[in-house]
This record gives structure tokens, sequence and C-alpha cells, in this order.
């Protein structure tokens, strides 16, 4: 059966909001909706206690990450790549992650045996 989803309407804090755009600017998210989908089902289904950071400590983090998210891009345009590189490298991280978690879980399934 296919679970439909329900649209809402969530009103945050501006540094959570920057914070979250930070979190899909660094590639670990593609967009704002996983970031929340994945925090709500944490916190729904794992008791995740997200960290306690005062507004001035989430400033300072997404100021540091702002700054290296800048290097980075300064870095990429120095080497000359070009996004279709950058794509590649993505889907070759991608594919070696695939490969790994594979191993581990071949590893940890011959160990239950």
């Amino acid at each position: 059966m296919e679970q439909k989803n329900e649209k809402i309407l969530l009103s945050i804090p501006a540094n959570d909001a920057k914070a979250i755009a930070a979190l899909v600017a660094s590639g670990r998210y593609a967009t704002k909706t996983e970031v929340v989908r994945t925090a709500l089902k944490n916190l729904l289904y794992r008791s995740y206690e997200p960290p306690k950071w005062d507004d001035a400590e989430m400033e300072r983090r997404t100021k540091n990450f702002l700054n290296f998210a800048k290097e980075v891009q300064a870095k990429i345009k120095e080497k000359g790549y070009t996004r279709k590189d950058l794509d590649r490298f993505l889907e070759e991280a991608k594919e070696e992650t695939r490969k790994e978690v594979r191993k581990m879980l071949a590893e940890a399934k011959r160990k239950r045996k």
C-alpha cells in the first residue's frame, strides 16, 4: 500500500534555516525537505537528541561552514573542474561507498552465521 504524504507549513528561526541551507549546500542532503524529513525520523523513531547549540554557537558553526564552502569553491575554480567533472567525482564516490557498505554487510552476515 502506497503511503500518502501530507504537506505542512513550518516556520523556523532564521539560524535554523541557515543551518538547513548549509547542510544542503554541503551536498550531504539534496533538498531542505530531505534535511527536515531526516531530522523528524531521527526524533520520532531513533530518540535522536539534537545538539544543544545556542544562537551564538549556531552562528559560529554556520560561518565556519560557509567559509569552508568558499574555500572549496575557490579550489574547484582553481583546478578548472567543470560541473561534469564534479558529477563524475560524486558518482565515483557513491559507487565506492556502495561497495564498502556491501562489504560491511557481507562481513556482518558472515559473523552472524
